[in-house]
């Protein structure tokens, strides 16, 4: 007898496997659909069942749980990365057709009726996603991050333990818990995981932050071949100046706090500016301020317009100047601005072109040598270079 009892065990863990290495979650509610359940998993564990009884965990479950919960957070200590499938079950449903055939309103099957142990597919759905739910709130409550949590039900469709016993049914009222690692996947080659990438489908070469997608503008100090090189980078958190080859930043928007970076790859820095670096074609434009106006007009800035007109994948690099007057910061300031009036003119023109970008050297890049403090019309300029 007991050579039989421990034979069905065997064959009951067997089916068992069988069942979850074959059943996938519906892809509906999968909220990674794209890799879920794919073949490109390091590991896939499965944890002993969680058994409810009297619509409670029993202590066995309870215990299993901690071992679960400890299980997934050395997951996360590893800075692996996973998704946790939740199914919920029950013993198998009652309300089948043959059963359901020999009902009547006859007295005698009434009676017969209050006696049946019934349990319909309605009761069964319901009460295996409650388990599932109820066990979803135990990993979230004890710090498992709920999306990467998928829950799922299987009401009384995947019995595993025969039903003629009270503690085969309660075995069958359970809820199974697997972990899926996943491969160090990444691919759009950004640098961030699948699992933390917010725009998985970025261009190869584009640079990304922390989560994948690119970042609004990146400045770069090139080399330009003259002995004093700078880039003044001001936004309203803070202004940082860039005097060294090669070093940049990034700016997603003006409330950022830029920091100056150093020395960016030169895999990266062919991938971000190769196009703009493999010519040495480029026309120049300046453009002359009397504070912030113009000295000469919209002429100039017709010329520019007529030029980009004729091409579509330009690279502009608009840089604002100052004469000596003012303090450095003031100069900084007032020559961002300058910079950006002219940019925001070729925006407005309709003009197309591949990237703009507005740079500020204040009083760093004198075009006539002075001392400091004069006034200077030549060096109040903005210079826009097109490759």
């Amino acid at each position: 007898m007991r050579l039989a009892v421990a034979f069905f065990l065997l064959i009951s863990t067997l089916l068992s496997a069988d069942i979850y290495d074959e059943y996938h979650l519906d892809e509906d509610i999968n909220k990674s659909k794209n890799y879920f359940f794919s073949n490109d998993f390091d590991e896939i564990i499965r944890f002993d069942a969680i058994v409810f009884e009297n619509d409670k965990v029993t202590a066995a479950g309870s215990e299993s749980l901690k071992t679960i919960t400890q299980k997934i957070e050395s997951y996360e200590n590893g800075k692996r990365n996973f998704f946790i499938s939740i199914i919920g079950h029950t013993y198998a449903t009652t309300d089948d057709k043959n059963e359901n055939s020999i009902d009547s309103t006859t007295y005698a099957n009434k009676v017969q009726n209050v006696f049946r142990d019934s349990f319909d597919t309605n009761q069964s759905v319901k009460l295996s996603l409650d388990y599932a739910q109820e066990i979803e709130r135990y990993l979230v409550a004890n710090g498992i991050e709920k999306k990467i949590i998928a829950v799922e039900y299987r009401g009384g469709l995947d019995s595993i333990f025969s039903q003629e016993s009270d503690e085969g049914k309660r075995a069958n009222n359970r809820v199974m818990i697997s972990l899926y690692v996943e491969e160090d996947l990444d691919l759009d080659d950004d640098g961030v995981l699948n699992i933390k990438d917010y725009c998985p489908n970025t261009k190869k070469g584009i640079v990304v932050d922390t989560k994948g997608c690119k970042f609004n503008t990146i400045i770069l100090l090139a080399d330009n071949k003259k002995s004093k090189n700078a880039i003044t980078v001001s936004t309203k958190q803070e202004s940082i100046t860039i005097d060294k080859v090669n070093d940049y930043t990034f700016i997603k928007s003006e409330n950022d706090k830029p920091r100056v970076r150093k020395s960016m790859p030169s895999a990266k820095l062919k991938a971000i500016f190769g196009d703009v670096l493999a010519t040495n074609n480029v026309t120049k434009f300046t453009i002359y301020f009397n504070n912030t106006d113009f000295v000469d007009g919209d002429a100039q800035f017709s010329k520019i317009v007529d030029f980009l007109s004729k091409r579509e994948d330009s690279y502009i690099q608009i840089i604002g100047h100052t004469d000596s007057k003012g303090t450095l910061r003031y100069n900084a300031k007032l020559a961002k601005t300058r910079a950006e009036i002219v940019a925001r003119k070729i925006r407005d023109s309709g003009v197309k072109y591949l990237h703009i970008q507005v740079e500020s050297y204040g009083e760093y890049n004198l075009a006539v040598k002075t001392a400091d403090g004069v006034s200077e019309v030549l060096n109040r300029r903005v210079e826009i270079l097109i490759r």
